[in-house]
């Protein structure tokens, strides 16, 4: 595990310790340190990213791209807390109390074969935990989250929210949002550079995320690859995130906070994972999709939540 996280995370958790959630500043945009304390030792570690303004999307140009990528401007007016890695199997259990992934068993590896259902489900339950409202009013549901049983009939946002944006309790990222964070004020394919390998082993990639060339089949172990420049780990690889949109078109012309509602079909996720896809699918533009019930041991997810915007 790379030293930066680890350092983080220790100071974080031994604040946390003392006081269940901490906030500690660290560098320049964006701070790392926001904790959230479960049962015993077991947290979530969050990144608190700053309002933006980025493109979204990618050059006609970038090898690998996909016509749904449309280049556009987009801007964030309300800072967020991301999850610094994808949840793990210890923290799902932590809050939903069973394990679902296909590779079960190993603490700090992703979660996995969880639907978006599954996801939302999970992020109410952190909000419940923390006397937060639930960002989700989930209805006609039935069976328990993270089995094949569990289903609903209506998903809307709480307390007559209309978008992501507005809700108080803990959610998933929107897919600007979720682009942003992997982003981390750079506009190349990677973090780390342009890609240089569509399908075969791309040296860039491989730095930071397992994926079909390097992860022997299966996920491994969070933030073991190298973080972002705004210290995500695995933004790239080891799991597919879903996040909260439905899979629409992007627009032509600049656009503030957008989101995609949940009625628009197939919801989103991005990212790539351990075993599906080469390179191309990795990038930071590149788009897939799957029912709202879908699950796969490819799948998983991290959580977020808007941060109040200064006064």
């Amino acid at each position: 595990m790379f030293a930066t996280y680890t350092g983080i995370r220790q100071a974080a958790v031994a604040a946390a310790l003392a006081s269940t959630v901490c906030v500690a500043a660290a560098a320049q945009a964006w701070e790392a340190g926001h904790v959230v304390l479960l049962h015993g030792t077991t947290s979530l570690d969050f990144i608190a990213l700053p309002p933006g303004t980025f493109t979204m999307g990618s050059p006609t140009d970038e090898p690998g791209r996909f016509d749904r990528e449309t280049p556009h401007v987009v801007t964030l007016t309300q800072g967020f807390y991301l999850q610094a890695t994808e949840l793990t199997q210890a923290q799902w259990e932590a809050l939903m109390r069973n394990n679902p992934a296909h590779g079960s068993g190993v603490p700090h590896a992703p979660i996995e074969q969880v639907s978006w259902l599954d996801a939302i489900a999970c992020a109410n339950a952190l909000s419940e935990a923390q006397g937060l409202p639930p960002a989700y009013d989930l209805s006609g549901c039935s069976g328990e989250p993270g089995t094949d049983s569990f289903s609903c009939s209506s998903v809307t946002f709480s307390d007559g929210a209309t978008t992501p944006y507005a809700c108080t309790g803990w959610r998933l990222p929107t897919e600007a949002e979720w682009e942003y964070a992997y982003r981390a004020g750079t506009q190349t394919a990677f973090p780390t550079g342009p890609i240089t390998q569509t399908t075969e082993a791309d040296p860039l990639l491989d730095q930071l995320a397992w994926n079909i060339h390097n992860s022997g089949d299966a996920t491994h172990i969070v933030a073991t690859r190298r973080p972002n420049p705004w210290g995500l780990y695995d933004m790239a690889g080891n799991v597919w995130e879903w996040v909260a949109d439905g899979y629409g078109d992007y627009p032509d012309a600049p656009v503030t906070d957008p989101f995609v509602p949940f009625d628009e079909g197939n919801r989103v996720t991005r990212g790539g994972s351990f075993g599906a896809g080469g390179p191309q699918s990795a990038r930071a533009a590149y788009r897939n999709s799957g029912e709202a019930g879908f699950r796969d041991r490819h799948v998983g997810f991290r959580l977020a939540r808007s941060r109040p915007k200064a006064t």
